[in-house]
């Protein structure tokens, strides 16, 4: 819930509108598991690497 006030500070919806109009429907006001993002970011990160692998292996 922290997230959803801290946003709605610092974001200006006329310089970003799109993500104005998402904070204003509520979607980071519910509440998550704490990890929840580590484990996204950390889940594009291999994803990232991965890739990396598979193109040097063809290359």
């Amino acid at each position: 819930m922290r997230k959803a006030k801290l946003l709605k500070l610092l974001v200006d919806p006329a310089r970003f509108p799109a993500l104005g109009r998402v904070i204003a429907a509520g979607v980071f006001d519910q509440a998550d598991e704490p990890y929840d993002e580590f484990v996204f970011g950390l889940d594009r990160i291999l994803d990232g690497v991965g890739l990396l692998i598979a193109q040097r292996a063809d290359g």
